[in-house]
Formats: structure tokens, sequence, C-alpha cells
């Protein structure tokens, strides 16, 4: 290598290094933006702050409320539907039909169905960062397995120390190994000072909770609410909208003021208790003034014309932070077309996807290998084998809320080709509608016989009929007057 190339080689390297170091930049840029690279915990402290304010904006706040519930929604609907996928037919048939009853009745307290518990655990996710279902055992139950869950607001930061392990806001860890041992809740919300053991403390061995969470970071103990990044956008936005409002409540009040030389004459404003004058404007108000008093009118430079865009650039934000678009936050749809609709239906159900899975591989499927366990030990179920392999017989797959098409005649002809082409099965076409393959089968299988029974023609042959007609040219089949 010669000097050229050398000096080449120099510059090329100082000029990459400077571009990759300029997000350290420390120039007046950037000098205030100082930050250090925090522990995946550091944000415990904080924690029920950030939760406390997602909660108040799902309670408060419409977009926020919308916006959440169209998620929730969308993602679960009224609860997953398990199957059972043994060799064993009728093993499976019981399976199903055993916890669709127990499903009724899954909630300790009797207040929730087990799709309802779903629905809370989704739920969770974005108002407080995730949830804890507790594995109870009762023994008065048919079925003696059930769950109760726990919000993060029932952990007891100021749990005591239980033998050398540490307890961090209300998680007990295991310094040697950093494994979570147990946790420390209140018997009941602190806050709620009409229960008066709401502050004894129960410790619960980590076994016998199921934690749900979105964590991000390894070693991180407990989730961040996914309404965060979208809290400051939503309470800004509420209190601008807020000043918008009371800016229109003054401009539609038309008022007249007297000015008067008379010290007794004037009307004498009302005072709180603390001495602090009452003034309000309210429409057709008359006000008198006193010597030496005058008005002067506030006038704040307002958005105008532009608030709307002012207020649709929020949203986005607000928007982009739960997966969403700005007509679905909104609701608006006069903007849009099949294109960007399905657009949008696409990029939500690919958003939908990791939670769906994540609700499979830490909720429902410890849920359903808990109930069958127990199922069996109660008798309920017969599996010969089962200690040696439980695997085989906790073998299951959840249903999860199907998806509508946007343009459901364009996509089933296209669902059609895929399937003549071998690209898909009917397996993945059902499931995409939240729906058992083989349980579609049986029920058309069902209704063929039936019709053929009372001699009427089912709506699939019709349909294979006209396909017949017009390849044929366009002949009768004689063989079937309906086509």
């Amino acid at each position: 290598m010669n000097w050229l190339d050398r000096f080449i080689f120099w510059l090329a390297k100082k000029r990459f290094l400077k571009r990759v170091l300029k997000a350290a930049s420390k120039e007046r840029l950037y000098k205030h933006w100082t930050l250090k690279d925090e522990t995946p915990n550091a944000p415990l402290s904080d924690l029920p702050v950030v939760r406390a304010r997602a909660n108040y904006l799902y309670y408060n706040d419409p977009f926020i409320k919308g916006a959440v519930d169209l998620i929730v929604n969308r993602m679960i609907g009224g609860g997953s539907t398990p199957q059972a996928r043994t060799d064993v037919d009728e093993f499976n048939k019981q399976a199903e039909a055993l916890f669709q009853q127990w499903a009724e009745d899954a909630d300790i307290y009797g207040q929730f169905h087990f799709g309802d518990l779903e629905r809370l655990a989704i739920l969770k996710l974005f108002l407080d960062g995730g949830i804890f279902f507790k594995k109870v055992i009762d023994n008065r139950r048919r079925n003696p397995f059930c769950l109760e869950p726990i919000e993060y607001s029932r952990l007891a930061p100021e749990g005591t120390p239980f033998g050398k392990n540490q307890v961090i806001h209300g998680i007990e860890i295991n310094p040697d190994t950093g494994n979570i041992v147990a946790y420390h809740f209140y018997t009941a919300y602190p806050q709620d000072y009409t229960v008066p053991i709401g502050r004894n403390i129960k410790r619960i061995p980590a076994t016998s909770v199921i934690h749900f969470s979105p964590f991000r970071r390894p070693g991180q103990l407990l989730g961040i609410p996914l309404l965060a990044p979208a809290i400051p956008y939503a309470y800004n936005l509420a209190e601008i909208i807020e000043a918008e409002l009371i800016t229109k409540k003054i401009e539609a009040c038309f008022g007249i003021v007297i000015k008067t030389t008379d010290l007794y004459g004037r009307l004498q404003a009302e005072e709180t208790e603390e001495g602090d004058k009452v003034k309000e404007l309210a429409p057709g108000m008359i006000e008198y003034l006193g010597p030496g008093e005058d008005i002067e009118v506030v006038d704040p430079k307002r958005p105008g014309r532009s608030f709307k865009e002012f207020v649709d650039l929020i949203l986005q934000g607000i928007a982009r932070a739960l997966g969403l678009s700005l007509e679905q936050i909104t609701g608006d749809k006069s903007k849009v077309n099949y294109s960007s609709t399905r657009h949008s239906e696409l990029e939500l159900r690919d958003y939908f996807l990791p939670f769906r899975k994540a609700d499979e591989r830490y909720f429902l499927r410890p849920v359903w290998r808990l109930f069958i366990r127990y199922a069996i030990g109660a008798g309920l179920l017969k599996a010969p084998g089962y200690v040696k392999d439980p695997a085989y017989w906790e073998k299951h797959e959840w249903i999860f809320k199907g998806f509508d098409w946007v343009d459901p005649q364009k996509e089933a002809k296209a669902k059609v080709t895929e399937l003549v082409m071998g690209a898909t099965t009917l397996a993945e076409i059902c499931a995409a509608k939240g729906k058992d393959w083989q349980e579609v089968a049986k029920q058309r299988a069902r209704e063929k016989e039936f019709l053929n029974g009372l001699g009427l023609s089912d709506v699939t042959q019709t349909n294979e009929n006209r396909s017949s007609k017009v390849i044929n040219g366009g002949k009768r089949n004689a063989s079937n007057p309906i086509c």
C-alpha cells in the first residue's frame, strides 16, 4: 500500500467514525440531551405514576379508550378457544367440553369468564404493563383448579426480606442466582380503606403465579404500560382541546358592561370562603364596573384553521405508539379508500401477531396444561400413561378471533386460487377466520346430507354446476334444473 492509499484509508476511517459517533455528539444542539445507560429495572420507581396516568386516560380520554378497546376487541374478541390435539378423538371431545364448562367458573371470585380473564390480561398490558394470575386449588370445585387475577398495584414494596433473599418492589429475588423466588402482595388494595385487611401482606411463591407481561429486556422484573409513549401526547392534546372549548364558550357569550361612577350602586362580585372573587362569563350577561375599572380582553393566538391538522398530527403520534392508523384511532373513514384501508388492516394484523403469540405462550398454554392435569387428577378425564408422558395428553392449539376480509369477494377468490395452487390449506383459511377446519368440514357434511335428504341442492353443488355450465359453452346441465 503506497502513501496515497494509506491517506485515503485514513481519511475514510476518520469520516466513518465521525459519522457513527454523531449520535453521541455534545455540540451546542445536543448539550442539553444528557442521558445514561439505564438498567432494565431503573423505571420501577416511576411505574406507579405511569400506571395511574394510563388508567386515568383510559377512563377519561375518548381517543385512548377507543383505541385500547379497539385493539382488545380485534385481538381477542370474546376470548380464544382451545382445541385438544391428541390422537384420541374421544379424549379431545371430552377435554374441550370440560373446558367450556370450567371457563364459566374459571375466576376464583366467580366474577369473570375465562374469556374475560384473557381480555383483562391484554388490557392490563396497556394500562399497567402486565398482570399476575395466582394458581389456586379449590377442592370444593369439580375441577379444583382456578385463577385469581392480581393487579400490579397490589404488590407490596415494603415487603420484609425472606431469609437472604432481597425484596425489590414486592418481588423476592435470590441474590446468588437473580431468579425470582416469590411475590409479596397486599391481601387487598392498600388504597381501599374500607377493607380492614387491605395492608396485610401475603407471600406467594413464584411457582404459584403466572406473570403475564410484555418484557422487552433480560432481567426485567415488571412490565411498562404500553400506553406510556402516548401518555404525554394524550394529556397535552386533552388540555389543548379543553382550552379550545373554553375559548368557544367565551366567544358564544354576548355581554353588556356598564361603567358607573357610583361607588355604592354597582353589583358586588361573589366571593369564595378564601376571599377570592368569583367571575364568570355567561350568555346575555350584564355587569357593572366600578370607578377606575375597565375591561381588557386577552386574545391568545389560537391555531385557527390549522387546529384540525394540529390535532391530527398529535393523534398520529398516539396512533403509531399503539400500532394503529389515524382513521382507526379517530373512526373517521372519510379520507380512506379500499387500498389504504386494506393496508392499514394488514398492518394491524401484523401488530397483533406477537401479542397473540405471547398470550398463547405465557398465559393460555400454562392454563390449559394445569386444567388438563387437575381434570385427570379429579377423574374427569381418562388418560392412560399421563404420568409418564404428560406432554402427549396436553397437546393442543388455540383458535383466536378471526379477521373479516376487507373485500370478501376478491379475497375469497384469492384464497380459492391459493388452495388450488397448494399455497395454503383449509386449516390455515379457517384459522384466519377463527374457526376449526375439522368442525367446519363436519358441519358441511351434515348440511349436505340433510339437504340431499330433502331433495335440495347444496350451495357448493350449485356453484360447481354453474362453473361447469360456463366451461361447457353455456349448455344447461339437465341433471340439475337449478342451474
